[in-house]
């Protein structure tokens, strides 16, 4: 620490490459656990959560919706939950549609909490505006923004005092509401574009996914959500999904493994965001031991949901199953949060988010 506090005290010539001195990993490390060493054991546990929510205007300009959230994300501390709504649905969403939003907004909020070099356990998620309404009504919620543009969000604000008021009916606390004005008056009818019935298909959905989703982060939760709208396009009783949880000699070789949450921990969590993305969805969840699992055995299977980074191992699924005598499946390929081809116009460029880097970061903090 002398030795920081020396070379920050030199001329500008030093000054000048000293950020990326900072950057070297051995030094951050470092650095990190000598200031982690000063914090009581009992502050560490202590540190205060919060769940943050905000419900946002699809109308709004693209930068509108970014200064807007800039304003939030100032509010914010790395511990928070933040949870963002995207309002309104639009009418006969496909679950394409839904992916290209999904994937925008979780790029936005990553980005944004990267800017503010928030640290990779930052948690957010993105909901549209009937599961946000949901979750108001149900979980313990400490600030709720609305960010509009024009007075015809008035029905809007209803049905979230609506929420507010089913939870002090529950006797749950109430949260700070607060309004935030954004871009100009665009005279919308909030009436004429609220959320429409869901159209269904004839078709059943059975979709496959596999994964770890240990600490589940962004790139997780887009996988999950895409997941979801795909399944939901059947309905009700024609929609289904299969998860393989990863478990045994699939985590032998995973960097930082002992960080690796429990399967029941990560299970619980994955329920958890399926429950609040489309509650009365079916889903089975199961340890996944070898890289095909449940995909190659699956008679009714429909769609196999990979991330970028697995797509030869999706088409090494249909490979499989033609082997087996079954059908081959619909290969959707999510792409990553953060990667370069997923950049959001007005934010910095993000590195692929990842559950290794979440571990790293665990084990330089010693926690």
């Amino acid at each position: 620490l002398s030795k920081l506090s020396e070379l920050s005290a030199r001329p500008k010539r030093v000054k000048s490459w000293f950020p990326s001195l900072m950057r070297s990993y051995s030094l951050e490390k470092k650095i990190l656990r000598t200031v982690s060493s000063f914090i009581p054991p009992e502050e560490k546990s202590c540190v205060a959560q919060r769940t943050v929510c905000a419900k946002l205007d699809l109308g709004l300009s693209h930068q509108d919706q970014l200064d807007a959230l800039e304003d939030i994300f100032e509010k914010l501390d790395e511990s928070d939950s933040f949870y963002l709504g995207l309002y309104p649905t639009p009418r006969d969403m496909s679950s394409f549609q839904a992916e290209k939003l999904y994937r925008m907004y979780y790029g936005i909020t990553q980005n944004l909490a990267f800017g503010r070099k928030f640290s990779p356990t930052f948690d957010a998620t993105v909901l549209f505006e009937e599961p946000l309404q949901r979750f108001l009504s149900e979980e313990n919620v400490d600030s709720f923004y609305h960010i509009h543009s024009n007075e015809d969000f008035v029905p809007r604000i209803d049905e979230t005092n609506k929420a507010i008021e089913r939870r002090r009916q529950r006797g749950l606390s109430v949260p700070k509401v607060e309004e935030i004005l954004a871009g100009p008056n665009r005279g919308r009818s909030s009436e004429k574009e609220a959320t429409a019935p869901r159209l269904h298909s004839d078709t059943e959905q059975h979709v496959c996914v596999g994964g770890t989703f240990d600490h589940l982060h962004a790139g997780h939760k887009l996988l999950l959500s895409v997941c979801a709208a795909i399944a939901a396009e059947a309905g009700i009783e024609k929609g289904q999904i299969t998860l393989g949880l990863a478990s045994g000699p699939l985590l032998k070789e995973k960097a930082f493994k002992e960080y690796i949450q429990p399967f029941n921990v990560r299970e619980l969590k994955v329920r958890r965001l399926m429950s609040l993305l489309e509650p009365s969805l079916q889903i089975s969840i199961s340890p996944l031991e070898d890289p095909f699992g449940p995909s190659i055995t699956i008679a009714n299977l429909t769609t196999l949901v990979v991330s970028k980074e697995s797509e030869k191992g999706g088409k090494l699924v249909n490979e499989e199953r033609l082997k087996c005598g079954l059908n081959e499946v619909d290969i959707r390929v999510v792409d990553l949060v953060g990667s370069s081809n997923n950049n959001t116009e007005g934010v910095e460029p993000l590195q692929k988010i990842s559950s290794t880097d979440t571990r790293r970061y665990m084990s330089i903090m010693g926690s």
